[in-house]
Protein backbone atom coordinates (compact mmCIF):
# COMPACT_ATOMS: atom_id res chain seq x y z
CA UNK A 1 0.00 0.00 0.00
CA UNK A 2 1.14 3.32 -0.68
CA UNK A 3 0.36 6.66 0.71
CA UNK A 4 1.35 9.63 -0.96
CA UNK A 5 0.92 13.34 -0.71
CA UNK A 6 1.81 15.51 -3.29
CA UNK A 7 5.41 16.98 -3.51
CA UNK A 8 3.76 20.62 -3.85
CA UNK A 9 2.22 19.69 -0.35
CA UNK A 10 5.03 19.15 0.75
CA UNK A 11 7.09 22.20 -0.45
CA UNK A 12 3.93 24.14 0.84
CA UNK A 13 4.66 23.31 4.22
CA UNK A 14 7.33 26.51 4.79
CA UNK A 15 5.22 28.83 3.26
CA UNK A 16 2.26 30.65 4.99
CA UNK A 17 -1.51 29.43 4.75
CA UNK A 18 -3.97 30.73 2.07
CA UNK A 19 -7.12 30.83 4.12
CA UNK A 20 -9.89 27.95 3.57
CA UNK A 21 -9.66 24.17 4.64
CA UNK A 22 -9.84 21.38 1.57
CA UNK A 23 -9.26 17.93 2.08
CA UNK A 24 -8.70 16.03 -1.49
CA UNK A 25 -8.15 12.11 -1.19
CA UNK A 26 -7.91 9.43 -3.83
CA UNK A 27 -8.89 6.33 -2.90
CA UNK A 28 -7.99 3.49 -5.33
CA UNK A 29 -9.98 5.22 -8.22
CA UNK A 30 -12.43 7.01 -5.85
CA UNK A 31 -11.87 11.10 -5.33
CA UNK A 32 -13.82 12.49 -1.94
CA UNK A 33 -13.14 16.23 -2.22
CA UNK A 34 -14.37 18.24 0.91
CA UNK A 35 -14.12 22.09 1.61
CA UNK A 36 -15.67 24.73 4.16
CA UNK A 37 -17.35 27.63 2.99
CA UNK A 38 -15.71 30.77 4.05
CA UNK A 39 -15.00 33.23 1.49
CA UNK A 40 -12.76 36.11 3.84
CA UNK A 41 -12.85 39.05 1.65
CA UNK A 42 -10.41 41.30 2.54
CA UNK A 43 -11.03 45.37 1.97
CA UNK A 44 -9.03 47.96 1.58
CA UNK A 45 -8.44 48.91 4.96
CA UNK A 46 -6.57 45.30 5.73
CA UNK A 47 -9.74 44.29 7.87
CA UNK A 48 -11.99 41.10 6.57
CA UNK A 49 -15.55 39.99 6.18
CA UNK A 50 -16.39 36.82 6.25
CA UNK A 51 -19.26 35.53 3.43
CA UNK A 52 -19.88 31.70 4.11
CA UNK A 53 -21.94 30.31 1.20
CA UNK A 54 -19.23 30.02 -1.03
CA UNK A 55 -18.57 26.79 -3.13
CA UNK A 56 -15.20 25.61 -3.22
CA UNK A 57 -16.25 22.40 -5.38
CA UNK A 58 -16.83 23.00 -8.96
CA UNK A 59 -18.01 20.34 -11.42
CA UNK A 60 -17.51 21.23 -14.90
CA UNK A 61 -17.40 18.75 -17.44
CA UNK A 62 -15.51 16.07 -16.97
CA UNK A 63 -13.81 17.52 -14.49
CA UNK A 64 -13.82 18.65 -10.69
CA UNK A 65 -12.02 21.40 -10.02
CA UNK A 66 -11.24 22.90 -6.31
CA UNK A 67 -8.91 26.25 -5.27
CA UNK A 68 -7.87 27.50 -2.34
CA UNK A 69 -6.59 31.20 -2.49
CA UNK A 70 -6.47 34.63 -3.88
CA UNK A 71 -9.87 35.28 -5.53
CA UNK A 72 -12.81 37.65 -6.28
CA UNK A 73 -15.06 34.80 -7.85
CA UNK A 74 -13.87 35.93 -11.52
CA UNK A 75 -11.29 32.77 -11.29
CA UNK A 76 -14.21 30.26 -10.88
CA UNK A 77 -15.15 31.51 -14.03
CA UNK A 78 -12.07 31.27 -16.44
CA UNK A 79 -11.31 27.97 -14.78
CA UNK A 80 -15.33 27.16 -15.98
CA UNK A 81 -14.30 28.22 -19.09
CA UNK A 82 -11.36 26.38 -20.01
CA UNK A 83 -12.54 22.96 -18.81
CA UNK A 84 -16.08 23.37 -20.63
CA UNK A 85 -13.93 23.62 -23.70
CA UNK A 86 -12.74 20.46 -23.86
CA UNK A 87 -13.17 16.80 -22.39
CA UNK A 88 -9.23 16.02 -23.83
CA UNK A 89 -7.17 17.31 -20.78
CA UNK A 90 -4.14 17.65 -23.74
CA UNK A 91 -6.12 21.37 -24.47
CA UNK A 92 -7.53 21.80 -21.70
CA UNK A 93 -4.82 22.53 -19.36
CA UNK A 94 -2.52 25.08 -21.84
CA UNK A 95 -5.66 27.38 -22.07
CA UNK A 96 -5.99 26.83 -18.20
CA UNK A 97 -2.69 27.88 -17.74
CA UNK A 98 -3.35 30.76 -19.71
CA UNK A 99 -6.62 31.87 -17.87
CA UNK A 100 -4.89 31.35 -15.05
CA UNK A 101 -2.05 33.69 -15.64
CA UNK A 102 -3.69 36.67 -17.55
CA UNK A 103 -6.54 36.74 -14.76
CA UNK A 104 -3.67 36.91 -11.92
CA UNK A 105 -1.85 39.24 -13.46
CA UNK A 106 -4.43 41.58 -13.70
CA UNK A 107 -5.62 41.45 -10.68
CA UNK A 108 -1.86 41.99 -9.23
CA UNK A 109 -1.58 45.14 -11.37
CA UNK A 110 -4.99 46.26 -9.73
CA UNK A 111 -4.04 45.56 -6.17
CA UNK A 112 -1.06 47.01 -6.63
CA UNK A 113 -1.89 50.37 -7.68
CA UNK A 114 -5.83 50.56 -6.14
CA UNK A 115 -5.29 48.42 -2.62
CA UNK A 116 -1.87 48.33 -1.67
CA UNK A 117 -2.81 46.84 1.52
CA UNK A 118 -4.00 43.47 0.02
CA UNK A 119 -0.97 43.83 -2.78
CA UNK A 120 1.49 44.01 0.30
CA UNK A 121 -0.15 40.88 1.88
CA UNK A 122 -0.16 38.38 -1.25
CA UNK A 123 3.70 39.15 -1.88
CA UNK A 124 4.23 38.87 1.93
CA UNK A 125 2.45 35.42 1.35
CA UNK A 126 4.75 34.91 -2.17
CA UNK A 127 1.62 32.41 -2.52
CA UNK A 128 -1.39 32.87 -4.78
CA UNK A 129 -3.33 30.25 -4.95
CA UNK A 130 -3.52 26.48 -5.31
CA UNK A 131 -6.11 24.67 -7.19
CA UNK A 132 -6.68 20.58 -7.84
CA UNK A 133 -8.36 19.60 -11.18
CA UNK A 134 -10.09 15.64 -10.81
CA UNK A 135 -10.94 13.95 -13.78
CA UNK A 136 -11.11 10.10 -15.53
CA UNK A 137 -9.24 8.49 -18.22
CA UNK A 138 -11.26 5.61 -18.88
CA UNK A 139 -11.60 3.89 -14.81
CA UNK A 140 -8.55 5.62 -14.16
CA UNK A 141 -9.09 8.56 -11.36
CA UNK A 142 -6.18 11.61 -11.95
CA UNK A 143 -5.07 14.29 -10.00
CA UNK A 144 -3.61 17.67 -11.45
CA UNK A 145 -2.51 20.02 -8.53
CA UNK A 146 -1.50 23.17 -9.40
CA UNK A 147 0.82 25.92 -7.04
CA UNK A 148 0.49 29.60 -8.39
CA UNK A 149 3.13 31.77 -6.68
CA UNK A 150 4.38 35.65 -7.64
CA UNK A 151 8.10 36.80 -8.07
CA UNK A 152 9.34 40.37 -9.19
CA UNK A 153 6.89 41.22 -6.33
CA UNK A 154 8.36 44.46 -5.78
CA UNK A 155 9.03 45.29 -9.40
CA UNK A 156 6.47 47.37 -11.91
CA UNK A 157 5.09 44.27 -13.41
CA UNK A 158 5.06 41.16 -10.84
CA UNK A 159 5.09 37.73 -12.99
CA UNK A 160 2.78 34.98 -11.95
CA UNK A 161 4.54 31.17 -11.55
CA UNK A 162 2.71 28.06 -12.44
CA UNK A 163 4.10 24.41 -11.14
CA UNK A 164 2.10 21.53 -11.35
CA UNK A 165 2.24 18.00 -10.52
CA UNK A 166 -0.09 15.25 -12.11
CA UNK A 167 -0.89 11.99 -9.37
CA UNK A 168 1.49 9.07 -10.83
CA UNK A 169 0.65 5.64 -11.41
CA UNK A 170 1.45 3.20 -8.42
CA UNK A 171 -0.04 4.84 -5.60
CA UNK A 172 -3.48 4.32 -5.05
CA UNK A 173 -4.04 6.41 -2.36
CA UNK A 174 -3.48 9.92 -2.53
CA UNK A 175 -3.98 12.25 -0.25
CA UNK A 176 -3.74 16.34 -1.06
CA UNK A 177 -4.58 19.06 1.23
CA UNK A 178 -5.04 22.67 0.76
CA UNK A 179 -4.83 25.96 2.60
CA UNK A 180 -4.87 25.34 6.54
CA UNK A 181 -5.00 21.82 8.32
CA UNK A 182 -2.59 22.26 10.80
CA UNK A 183 -4.92 19.16 12.88
CA UNK A 184 -4.19 17.03 9.92
CA UNK A 185 -0.27 18.31 9.93
CA UNK A 186 0.47 17.16 13.43
CA UNK A 187 -0.42 14.03 12.37
CA UNK A 188 2.07 11.77 10.02
CA UNK A 189 0.67 11.24 6.41
CA UNK A 190 0.47 7.38 6.52
CA UNK A 191 -1.42 7.80 9.92
CA UNK A 192 -4.06 10.13 8.19
CA UNK A 193 -4.36 7.89 4.94
CA UNK A 194 -5.18 5.02 7.54
CA UNK A 195 -7.79 7.09 8.95
CA UNK A 196 -9.29 8.11 5.44
CA UNK A 197 -9.32 4.59 4.10
CA UNK A 198 -11.84 3.39 6.48
CA UNK A 199 -14.25 6.40 6.33
CA UNK A 200 -13.14 9.37 3.42
CA UNK A 201 -16.53 11.35 4.27
CA UNK A 202 -16.09 10.89 7.95
CA UNK A 203 -12.82 11.84 8.44
CA UNK A 204 -12.51 14.61 5.77
CA UNK A 205 -15.17 16.60 8.08
CA UNK A 206 -14.13 15.57 11.24
CA UNK A 207 -10.44 17.33 9.69
CA UNK A 208 -12.33 20.70 8.09
CA UNK A 209 -14.14 21.09 11.64
CA UNK A 210 -11.12 20.87 13.62
CA UNK A 211 -10.04 24.04 11.91
CA UNK A 212 -13.46 26.03 12.83
CA UNK A 213 -11.89 28.15 15.00
CA UNK A 214 -9.44 29.25 12.57
CA UNK A 215 -10.82 33.07 11.38
CA UNK A 216 -10.29 31.96 7.54
CA UNK A 217 -12.66 29.06 7.69
CA UNK A 218 -16.28 28.51 8.27
CA UNK A 219 -19.56 27.68 7.02
CA UNK A 220 -20.76 24.80 5.96
CA UNK A 221 -18.78 21.62 4.71
CA UNK A 222 -19.44 20.10 1.31
CA UNK A 223 -17.84 16.87 0.44
CA UNK A 224 -18.12 15.09 -3.06
CA UNK A 225 -17.46 11.39 -4.15
CA UNK A 226 -16.24 11.44 -7.09
CA UNK A 227 -15.74 8.24 -9.57
CA UNK A 228 -16.08 6.75 -12.97
CA UNK A 229 -19.70 6.22 -12.96
CA UNK A 230 -20.01 9.99 -11.96
CA UNK A 231 -19.96 12.21 -8.93
CA UNK A 232 -22.14 12.17 -5.87
CA UNK A 233 -22.51 14.77 -3.22
CA UNK A 234 -22.41 13.48 0.19
CA UNK A 235 -22.97 17.10 1.66
CA UNK A 236 -23.67 19.94 -0.21
CA UNK A 237 -25.10 23.65 0.21
CA UNK A 238 -28.28 24.56 -1.51
CA UNK A 239 -26.42 27.24 -3.54
CA UNK A 240 -23.98 25.05 -5.14
CA UNK A 241 -24.44 22.55 -8.14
Amino acid sequence: MHNYIFLLGFLLLSLPSLGTCIIVFKKGNVVYIGADSRNAGQMADNTYVNFDNYCKIIPVNKYVFTFAGFDNDNLHQRLKSALKYSANPKIVFPKLEFNIKTYYEKRLLDAQEKFPAIYKDVYSRGRIAEIVIVYFEGKTAKLRQYNITMTNALMAKPQVKIASTDSQPGFPNILLPLGINDHLYKETPDAVTNKLLKNPAKVIKDYIMAEMSHPKVGGPIDIIEISATGKKWIAKKANCN
